[in-house]
């Protein structure tokens, strides 16, 4: 089973631009996600390009840092956490953090 052994999280929402951290890890999950398929589009992988749209001043994020159950953890330690993102909308410029625990 390869149902990931994190369950519990915090979910940041962030504006551009964000933290060195985290953006390296977004890149490199599209770039695992999609870099395939972007690859035999006509548009192909350009991967400054990616980073470009992640760094527009408009670009809002919603991160979600999933914490191991058994140990304490640094959100700052980017080695120790997953992230996954979404786009969001929302003008705030504050950090929203709510945690978030499966049912």
């Amino acid at each position: 089973d390869d149902a990931p052994s994190k369950t519990n999280g915090t979910i940041h929402y962030y504006k551009s631009p964000l933290p060195e951290w985290i953006l390296q890890q977004c890149l490199d999950l599209f770039e695992r996600n999609m870099g395939d398929m972007y690859k035999k589009s006509e548009w192909g992988l350009d991967m400054e390009e990616k980073r470009g749209e992640l760094l527009h001043e408009d670009a809002r994020f919603l991160i979600i840092i999933l914490e191991d159950d058994t140990a304490d953890n640094d959100a700052a330690d980017a080695d120790d956490n997953e992230i996954a993102t979404a786009a969001a909308d929302s003008s705030t410029d504050d950090i929203i953090k709510n945690t978030i625990s499966p049912k």
